[in-house]
């Protein structure tokens, strides 16, 4: 907990460097396949054929990655299925004109409640038990795609799972 406060509340230069959005989802994905193999959930992946550059700090995207699959994995005690895409689409949410890439996550875990959808990215919110959540990883998550000029979108329903688009700028060429 304590090094996240330190590494939100310290200023931190992005260092950029151009990459692809499937390089990013590789680089988190080793660290929960066998977590995944043990709870009996199923990594689908469904990457765009198309190319897209991202400008971005690969080591904060990372984190961002990292802590939705996170979240969809300790939604899911049962087991279940995460579904990560990557498209390329205009997002009104983020630019009227320019495409974004969005990597999205789809989760067929526990769900959020309409009620504490709107607070999921406020600092120390959780619906965890506060054992097991700190309520800064969406407060992180959030924060850090602020810094790249991007934008996370939810949807989700109470018992059939949860929808987290990371939307980001692409590079133009």
């Amino acid at each position: 907990i304590l090094v996240s406060l330190l590494q939100f509340a310290r200023p931190s230069v992005l260092k950029v460097e151009i990459v692809d959005p499937r390089e990013l989802i590789e680089g988190v994905l080793p660290l929960f396949e066998k977590r995944a193999n043990e709870a009996n959930i199923d990594i689908i992946k469904n990457f765009s054929a198309l190319q897209m550059r991202l400008s971005v700090d690969k080591n904060q995207i990372h984190q961002v990655i990292f802590n939705i699959i996170k979240n969809a994995m300790e939604a899911m005690p049962d087991g279940g299925k995460i579904t990560i895409k990557t498209y390329k689409m205009v997002v009104p949410e983020l630019s009227y004109s320019n495409p974004s890439c969005v990597i999205e996550l789809h989760d067929t875990g526990s769900g959020i409640s309409k009620e504490n959808i709107l607070k999921i990215a406020e600092p120390f919110f959780s619906t965890k038990e506060r054992v097991a959540g700190t309520g800064l990883g969406l407060f992180m998550v959030k924060s850090i795609l602020d810094k790249h000029k991007g934008k996370l979108l939810v949807a989700s329903e109470t018992g059939r799972g949860t929808l987290m688009k990371i939307v980001l700028p692409i590079v133009k060429d």
